[in-house]
């Protein structure tokens, strides 16, 4: 189950005992709790931020690309190239030639 770190750290008492929740052991584990939570947290929001910024870059390079060849397309004023058509239409049976078994 997930908790959060406040129901994290209210758990430490019953598992302690009541007569030691002010041990010095059990202080040291609290912080030690704690400080781990909120590195983990900022890593977590680093990692998400550096991400995001990484993603976003790549997503802005790739659209100005795109964009440059749309236009392009249109101002330089080349012709698109016509596909490739066969000089004479095909039969299916010459598309589909059965070969001979020996």
């Amino acid at each position: 189950m997930i908790r959060t770190k406040e129901e994290l750290l209210s758990s430490i008492p019953a598992l302690v005992g009541e007569e030691r929740t002010e041990a010095d052991e059990t202080i040291a584990f609290l912080e030690d709790i704690s400080d781990t939570l909120d590195n983990l947290s900022g890593q977590i929001a680093e990692d998400y931020k550096t991400k995001y910024e990484e993603s976003e870059a790549k997503y802005s390079e790739l659209d100005k690309t795109w964009r440059k060849k749309f236009v392009d397309r249109f101002m330089k004023g080349e012709p698109e190239p016509e596909p490739d058509e066969p000089d004479e239409p095909q039969s299916t049976d010459s598309l589909f030639k059965k070969e001979e078994r020996q």
